[in-house]
C-alpha cells in the first residue's frame, strides 16, 4: 500500500503556487505515474471546461480496455503468432479494423 501521507509531504509548491515534485528518487514509479495522471486529467478538464465549454468529463472513459481490447483481438486471429514481427502486426490491424477477421475456435 503506498503511503499517501508521506507522499504528500514530498509534494512542495513553488512561489507560484504549482506543484514541485521532488527528485525522481525520491518518489516510487507508481507515486509518480498517480501524479502524471492527475495532473494531465486536470489539464485535460479544464482544456475541455474552458475552451470547449463542457461542465464534465466522463473519466470511465479515459483508460485502456479499449486498446486492450483491441491487442487481444489480435491475438486472437494469429494464435500461432502470440509475438508478431511488425508486418504481421500490421496485417492483423487490417484485418481487425476492416472487420473481415475469422477466429477459428
Amino acid at each position: 500500500m503506498i503511503n499517501v501521507s508521506g507522499t504528500m509531504k514530498q509534494i512542495k509548491r513553488n512561489k507560484n503556487g504549482k506543484v514541485v515534485l521532488p527528485k525522481s528518487s525520491a518518489l516510487k514509479p507508481c507515486q509518480k505515474s498517480i501524479s502524471i495522471s492527475s495532473k494531465s486529467l486536470m489539464s485535460l478538464y479544464k482544456y475541455i471546461n474552458n475552451e470547449i465549454g463542457l461542465p464534465y468529463k466522463l473519466t470511465s472513459r479515459l483508460n485502456q480496455d479499449y486498446l486492450e481490447n483491441f491487442f487481444s483481438r489480435i491475438i486472437c486471429i494469429g494464435r500461432n503468432h502470440s509475438h508478431p514481427n511488425a508486418v504481421k502486426a500490421i496485417d492483423f490491424r487490417i484485418l481487425v479494423i476492416s472487420g473481415t477477421e475469422k477466429i477459428v475456435v
